[in-house]
């Protein structure tokens, strides 16, 4: 297989990396494909990204978008940083309900009726 070190990823192949990370996460070299994307959206040389500056390459818009997003940016800078991207872009597990302490919520059954 060939190097990744160097290569460039173009938008459209991030886009199908990205409907399907799943599948890349078992492609050798993956990290580096997400960081190739990241890099693609950090322009400035900074290695972050804004809110701002990830919602108008991603071209989403409005409150909803942002809450999105919100949740993978860093509190103490609001910026997204290549950790944050990586999560952003993973798919979302379903996770099981937990209580304040953390133990899973246990269903409770209706009382019985004596009928």
């Amino acid at each position: 297989m060939k190097s990744l070190a160097n290569m460039k990823m173009y938008f459209e192949e991030f886009c199908a990396a990205a409907l399907s990370i799943a599948s890349l996460e078992v492609v050798e070299g993956w990290e580096q494909i997400v960081s190739t994307a990241f890099e693609y959206f950090e322009q400035d040389g900074n290695r972050v990204l804004s809110e701002q500056e990830l919602c108008q390459e991603l071209g989403i818009k409005g409150p909803s978008a942002l809450s999105y997003v919100k949740d993978f940016i860093r509190n103490s800078d609001g910026k997204l940083n290549l950790l944050g991207f990586r999560t952003l872009i993973r798919p979302r597990r379903p996770r099981s309900p937990k209580s304040k302490c953390g133990h899973v919520a246990q269903k409770k059954e209706p009382p019985k009726s004596n009928t």
